[in-house]
């Protein structure tokens, strides 16, 4: 940090200040630098943000760097749907969507509409000063704290492995995950089909063993 402050007499006050905070950091940061005077202390709180958004699973908390269905079953109609978040944690209000899936005639997704997730102050100025925002059709505004549902679906007709790249530009860089989904013939098999406890007492712990089959030709998580 340079800076510079001179003085031309009462009321005649120059300032110069250089902050530089070479690239894009790899997290936002906060801090405060402080002018000393003869008379005086001036602090100036500096307040960096990336802009980008944070893609986490569906219960907005873990993080998510890609989209993996695993083993799905395949046939006419099936569809198997997963969710993720879309977070902005940002202090300024993001632009994102539409959303497309490329790479994948069986993989498709959609953007839903923002929800409050935790609480940010903004540094967009007072009601009336915020930047007016227009999203590009199909997408949406993101508020800071604010986030969006993205509902992901794989529809996979007959054995084979669907991959594809989640595409969707942002006010900051355009965001890309990866997802997968492989789809195989099978069935789960329960033994028995039903399960009988007879007479139950308060506070009598029952149990009964259920076996399951796969015909899955691999592992079924």
């Amino acid at each position: 940090i340079r800076d510079c402050l001179l003085s031309r007499g009462l009321g005649d006050v120059y300032k110069r200040q250089r902050v530089h905070v070479g690239d894009t950091p790899a997290r936002p940061f906060e801090t405060v630098v402080h002018i000393f005077t003869n008379i005086t202390r001036l602090s100036v709180p500096i307040r960096v943000y990336t802009g980008e958004l944070e893609v986490l699973d569906a219960s907005g908390r873990a993080p998510v760097d890609k989209l993996d269905f695993g083993v799905v079953a395949t046939g006419p109609g099936l569809v198997h749907a997963r969710e993720l978040v879309l977070a902005n944690p940002n202090p300024v209000s993001v632009m994102v969507g539409p959303v497309k899936m490329e790479g994948s005639k069986s993989l498709r997704a959609s953007l839903g509409s923002p929800y409050q997730w935790k609480r940010i102050a903004t540094i967009e100025g007072g009601e009336g000063d915020a930047p007016v925002l227009t999203p590009a059709h199909g997408g949406i505004a993101l508020a800071p704290g604010e986030a969006a549902k993205v509902r992901v679906e794989a529809r996979i007709a007959a054995v084979d492995e669907a991959r594809g790249t989640l595409r969707t530009p942002t006010s900051h860089t355009p965001l890309r995950l990866p997802v997968s989904a492989q789809g195989m013939e099978g069935e789960l098999l329960a033994e028995p089909l039903s399960v009988g406890f007879g007479a139950c007492y308060p506070g009598v712990a029952m149990s009964q063993q259920v076996w399951v089959t796969s015909t899955y030709p691999c592992d079924v998580r």
